[in-house]
């Protein structure tokens, strides 16, 4: 009968008949953004296989198999059937804004803007199948889990700079207090108690600790005055290693005076030149 349908271009209630390779075909035709697109298409063969389709999917048997239509015993019942699956929705899946941070899902697929469970049903009383309802759940608890750990992750952090901002204080409070307790320890120090004390030490080291001394309770660089036996031992350095001079000076290992000063120095020495004849080429010697 479907065959003969078929033949005469008759439509079952607005469904178009069509039979290729012993399969009989019922489809709609419908314009989509300007595209004609066959609307729930669905075969039935020659061994009475039942087969739906809709949106380019293969509908599972499962959302039709139930129904008591599917024994098709009659013409009625086809009409039936075919009344049955015109009812149904096409899941909607789960629009793909509402989840920006899932790029990728084992166990859904993306379709443009939509995600869509593996496990889709296609069709569905509903505007979104239970399969594609229960991706949405799984959405969320994956969302939720990303911020959780990125709130984790930001309490750790919290919680370590916290520790080192509390161990920070404790070592600067026990600085403070250490340094008072030094203030009141060199106040008490008097000149001769340090020469006293620094009377182990060589002349020459005695005299750089001294001249240390007096440059750290100096307000300020400029004007600073030195020792004329620490000048001497400066411009002694300064002579015979200028590299050395440089590096001591420029880590403040020891209070020298710029290399201007030495230089101011050395212009004051008086001092006259004369030639030495009996050098064969009558060198400068400077007295």
């Amino acid at each position: 009968m479907i065959t003969s349908l078929a033949k005469e271009k008759q439509k079952i209630d607005g469904w178009s008949v069509d039979v290729a390779q012993q399969t009989a075909l019922l489809y709609k035709l419908s314009i989509r953004n300007t595209f004609p697109v066959w609307k729930r298409p669905w075969r039935w063969s020659e061994d009475l296989n039942l087969t739906v389709c809709a949106n380019g999917r293969l509908v599972p048997r499962s959302v039709y198999a139930g129904e008591p239509s599917i024994a098709l015993k009659s013409f009625d019942d086809l009409k039936c059937f075919m009344h049955y699956v015109d009812k149904l929705k096409l899941c909607q899946g789960c629009p793909a804004e509402k989840y920006p941070k899932i790029v990728s899902s084992v166990v859904a697929t993306k379709e443009g803007e939509t995600w869509r469970r593996n496990t889709c049903t296609v069709l569905s009383f509903n505007a979104t199948c239970a399969q594609c309802r229960t991706l949405e759940k799984l959405f969320l608890q994956r969302t939720k889990k990303q911020k959780d750990c990125k709130k984790r992750k930001q309490r750790v952090c919290l919680k370590s700079m916290r520790r080192k901002a509390i161990r920070a204080t404790s070592r600067r409070e026990k600085l403070k207090e250490e340094l008072v307790l030094m203030k009141r320890q060199l106040s008490g120090v008097t000149g001769a108690t340090i020469d006293s004390t620094l009377r182990v030490l060589p002349s020459r080291q005695q005299l750089a600790f001294k001249t240390a001394v007096m440059a750290a309770k100096a307000k300020s660089k400029n004007g600073r005055r030195y020792d004329a036996e620490w000048l001497m031992t400066c411009l002694l350095l300064h002579i015979s290693s200028p590299k050395a001079y440089t590096l001591i000076a420029d880590m403040q290992l020891l209070p020298l005076p710029s290399k201007a000063r030495l230089r101011q120095i050395i212009k004051g020495i008086p001092c006259k030149h004369s030639y030495f004849r009996g050098s064969p080429d009558d060198s400068v010697v400077i007295t």
